[in-house]
């Protein structure tokens, strides 16, 4: 796998073709590569290398190619990672929103509940920044678990629950199906209907074959999470919920009754594209609550910046 710009055109009907170093680079990692190797390019590692896990190889040498290339043996994804942002600078400007996140998070402790809390924002108006610095406050309170919804692909549909199972489970990639499963069976061992709730859970999240409509397995999500939120309060965050398909949007909604006796928040992060696709998002919930983010104001700005140029080191020009 390799990264990077090609000219593309030509070719027949339905071959388009590419051509650049990128292509040659790709093909020559493909031919260094050994039985069921996947080698990444430098730039590819660059991008994705919050998510998997790598053995670095020598610079390999390739033909027409002047200087040795970095590559990299792909060894297994990073379950539940989403992209790591380094967080340097302190949160500015977000006092009141993080305030309203803390006291969801207090009601449903308070009073055993469940609750839906959506951030909307658009790209690049700090809704991951908020709710990380949210979800770093409450981690000695609560068991927290993130997923995050892909921007591809009708099979990817119940991703999101996939990766807070297998967080909260700590089932990983190299776990055979039937080792992920009983994994699934003991943590709802002893409770009525476990064994069939196990099940269903276990094909909703791609360790069995689902035969019939995944809705009707949505009652195991609830008793799972009525199973989890027993020992400690449980914060799910749901990031790039705008990607969601709607059979998953309304997993979410279904969440809030199936599992309403517990202290569990839900936490739904989301592009104002989400209200353009699904007009009034649980406006009608009773246990729902949404903040929008605004961009922050020049003299926040101003601070953002100075944070990250290193302090006041940095000219008024560059910080402008």
């Amino acid at each position: 796998v390799n990264t990077g710009e090609v000219a593309a055109g030509g070719g027949g009907p339905g071959e388009p073709l590419v051509t650049g170093d990128v292509v040659n680079i790709a093909a020559r990692l493909e031919r260094a590569a050994g039985p069921d190797d996947v080698l990444l390019g430098p730039e590819t590692y660059r991008l994705v290398r919050d998510l998997v896990r790598v053995e670095p190889l020598e610079p390999l040498c390739l033909r027409g190619i002047d200087e040795p290339v970095a590559a990299y043996r792909f060894v297994e994804l990073s379950i539940g990672a989403g992209p790591q942002r380094k967080f340097d600078s302190p949160l500015i400007g977000r006092d009141h929103e993080i305030g309203l996140l803390q006291e969801a998070f207090d009601r449903v402790v308070a009073k055993h509940r469940c609750e839906l809390f959506t951030v909307l924002g658009a790209v690049g108006v700090g809704k991951s920044r908020l709710v990380s610095e949210f979800a770093h406050a409450v981690e000695s309170e609560a068991l927290v678990l993130t997923g995050r919804c892909p921007s591809y692909g009708e099979a990817n549909t119940f991703w999101p629950l996939a990766q807070i199972v297998r967080q909260a489970l700590d089932i990983s990639d190299g776990d055979p199906p039937a080792a992920a499963r009983t994994k699934v069976e003991l943590s709802l061992n002893g409770r009525s209907g476990g064994s069939e709730a196990a099940l269903q859970l276990a094909e909703l999240i791609g360790l069995a074959d689902m035969d019939g409509p995944a809705r009707e397995r949505f009652w195991a999500v609830g008793k799972w999470f009525q199973r989890l939120a027993e020992d400690r309060p449980v914060v799910v965050v749901l990031d790039d919920i705008h990607w969601a398909e709607a059979t998953f949007l309304q997993l979410i909604k279904d969440i809030a009754v199936l599992a309403a006796e517990v202290p569990l928040l839900v936490v739904c992060v989301a592009r104002t594209e989400l209200l353009e696709q699904h007009h009034g998002w649980l406006e009608e919930e009773e246990s729902a609550a949404s903040v929008m983010l605004a961009p922050l104001a020049d003299d926040e700005c101003a601070r953002l910046v100075r944070y990250v140029l290193g302090g006041e080191g940095a000219s008024e020009e560059v910080q402008a």
